[in-house]
This record gives structure tokens, sequence and C-alpha cells, in this order.
């Protein structure tokens, strides 16, 4: 069984359970570009197994934004990023709430992203 990834979505104006996504204007693909962008990562570093230390930032800060503007349940988010377990994702969001606002190149680094993810909406 193939499992359906939610891959370009196109922007909505109002909540849409079955699209996934909250926020008017977001999609998880306009989440992870924006990552990508602004932290210099490209997809393949983020759905590899790395674990190079701007390459896990930039995941942990994805998966986060992603669960905190989408509906998605864990497992899809996991599926975005090479398949991984919801358990991963769940670590990824407990890593972006203990680490933000204490390491300072985490909090720069989420910081960049969400003002560059809210930039582009307007």
């Amino acid at each position: 069984m193939t499992p359906y990834i939610f891959l370009g979505l196109p922007k909505i104006k109002q909540l849409n359970f079955a699209r996934g996504i909250k926020e008017e204007g977001l999609t998880t693909e306009t989440i992870i570009s924006a990552v990508e962008k602004t932290l210099f990562v490209n997809n393949e570093q983020m759905v590899s197994s790395s674990r190079k230390r701007p390459i896990v930032i930039a995941r942990h800060i994805a998966m986060f934004l992603i669960r905190k503007y989408s509906v998605l349940p864990l497992y899809q988010v996991g599926l975005l990023f090479g398949g991984r377990d919801h358990s991963t994702v769940i670590y990824a969001e407990k890593q972006y709430e203990m680490l933000y606002g204490i390491d300072r190149e985490f909090t720069n680094s989420a910081d960049v992203v969400n003002k560059a993810l809210f930039l582009n909406l307007k």
C-alpha cells in the first residue's frame, strides 16, 4: 500500500480538514520551502537520515510548524520527512519547545523561518 502524502496542496482560505491546513495561505509545501530557503537546506537533506545539527534544526522547525499550522496526524507529518515514525515528530516538537528561547542558534533559526513564512503570505 502506497501512503498518501500531502504535497502540492493549493492555498485555501478557511479551515479544511480534508486538505489538512488551518492557516490561510499556508500549505505543507510553503512551510517546507520557507525552511529550505532560509536555512539553506535542500529537500534531500530534510528527508535524509543525516544527524548534522543544521539539518536536524531545519527538520525539527519544519515538523513543528507543520504540526502547528495543519491538522495532519503525526504519521502523515512523518511521511513528509522520509517516512519517519510518529514518535520522531513528537520528539521534534518537544525539542523545539525545549530549545526555543534557550539555544541562541535554534531560536534565531526558528525566528528567521517564521518571519519569512509570514512575509510571503502578505
